[in-house]
């Protein structure tokens, strides 16, 4: 089993870029998000969602700074983003963060992901879902038998260790679409296609991405999101900085490929740990 500080930064890599497939996001989701948000942070998060759209996440007409480009409500940017995600059915991410950098492989029509993470101490964790089944590499100390499987309800040892929640690599691409309900955006041309920014308060940003606790606390000011999209409306790319004790800490998460086949293979049984 990975020390808890193995298993935290893997925890925060994890749950942070991948809430768009999850992403999420993709969530790549991204979207392996804890059980459990806060009733604080969701109640916080409502309030945003509710409130009428301000310019990058800041409430007030004096507070808005003037727009570099053209502004866009979020629910319509993310309107536009679920109709064209949903064409597609996969998609590779290229995460990377404090936590770590990784690869994940998503295909929704098999319901099937395989997340690769490689922590800064070096030690790689390998999550394959598909059929309804996860397992991770990694944390095995049998070297012949590498693969553990994973709970769905999160009863397993790893999963508990994370914080008592189960530990998939997600399959909703649009998730991440949250973040920017009740704000508008700044809009301008990027490439083939556009960059928009938004000021995404920090209680929205963790109810939407998920993210363990120790993060959850020190981050207070909003987080600057700037998601890029390709000329079919598609994401390429979407980054977040936010502010840890007066530093940034920024987190990238790359799509490509979209419609393109992935490979996506279950572990030998023989290769999984009992």
């Amino acid at each position: 089993m990975p020390s808890s500080r193995r298993l935290l930064a893997l925890a925060t890599l994890v749950t942070l870029p991948l809430a768009g497939c999850v992403a999420g996001s993709a969530t790549v989701t991204s979207n392996m998000t804890p059980a459990t948000q806060g009733e604080a942070a969701s109640s916080a998060a409502a309030s945003v969602t509710k409130a009428p759209a301000t310019l990058a996440g800041r409430a007030g007409a004096s507070a808005s700074p003037s727009l570099s480009g053209e502004g866009v409500p979020g629910a319509e940017l993310a309107t536009a983003l679920t109709a064209a995600i949903n064409d597609r059915s996969s998609v590779r991410l290229d995460l990377a963060g404090a936590a770590g950098t990784g690869t994940m492989l998503v295909d929704t029509k098999a319901q099937a992901a395989k997340l690769t993470l490689k922590i800064p101490s070096g030690r790689t964790y390998v999550l394959v879902r598909k059929d309804s089944a996860t397992w991770i590499k990694g944390v095995s100390k049998d070297p012949a038998k590498p693969w553990t499987a994973l709970a769905a309800d999160g009863s397993d040892p790893v999963s508990k260790q994370l914080g008592g929640s189960a530990v998939f690599p997600q399959l909703n691409l649009t998730k991440f679409t949250g973040l920017f309900a009740g704000l508008l955006g700044d809009k301008t041309r990027s490439g083939d296609g556009s960059q928009v920014r938004f000021e995404v308060p920090a209680a929205t940003y963790f109810q939407v991405m998920g993210g363990p606790s120790e993060l959850r606390s020190a981050v207070t000011k909003p987080i600057d999101v700037v998601l890029k999209t390709d000329a079919d409306g598609l994401p390429t790319s979407l980054v977040s900085t936010m502010v840890v004790k007066a530093s940034p800490v920024v987190d990238t998460t790359t799509y490509s490929g979209w419609g393109k086949p992935v490979d996506v293979q279950a572990p030998d049984a023989a290769l999984v740990a009992p």
